[in-house]
């Protein structure tokens, strides 16, 4: 036989369902009493949307794969390093630079001008040691021949 209270139980129909379970335990006879918490609130809500939304929360990753660790690379708390900074720029202060003197091949080539003994332009064969000396193996095109000279 199966008796559910209606409504509310209080505190003499819990102690009436605990002596209950205490003889049941000599005759054989199985009795559930359920309380409530102190409070009175119930872990069911009756509202469905809350329990499906507490239920969807509580569900949300069970069974769900992890990502694998990156490439098989354990974590051990450090990134991971990829060789190391260039070395240091060389920084140049062009204001800490004294001025050049004037009529200097530096101060001709700050104004635009070449420098001097340079107002000419090289023959073939000098262009061609320049190369050689600088170490490029190329053939100078023969160049065209000026007008009045």
């Amino acid at each position: 036989m199966v008796t559910v209270p209606r409504g509310e139980v209080n505190q003499a129909q819990l102690q009436e369902c605990r002596d209950d379970a205490d003889a049941g335990t000599i005759s054989g006879e199985i009795v559930v009493c359920r309380e409530t918490g102190n409070n009175g609130e119930s872990p069911l809500t009756g509202d469905r949307d809350a329990t499906q939304k507490r239920y969807a929360q509580e569900t949300m990753l069970k069974g769900a794969p992890r990502a694998p660790e990156a490439f098989g690379i354990p974590d051990n708390g450090k990134g991971i390093g990829f060789g190391k900074p260039p070395p240091v720029a060389i920084t140049v202060d062009f204001d800490a630079l004294p001025t050049a003197p004037a009529g200097s091949d530096a101060d001709r080539m700050a104004r635009g001008l070449p420098p001097l003994g340079e107002e000419r332009e090289l023959t073939e064969e000098e262009e061609r040691a320049r190369r050689e000396a600088a170490g490029i193996k190329t053939s100078t095109p023969p160049r065209p021949k000026k007008k009045g000279g």
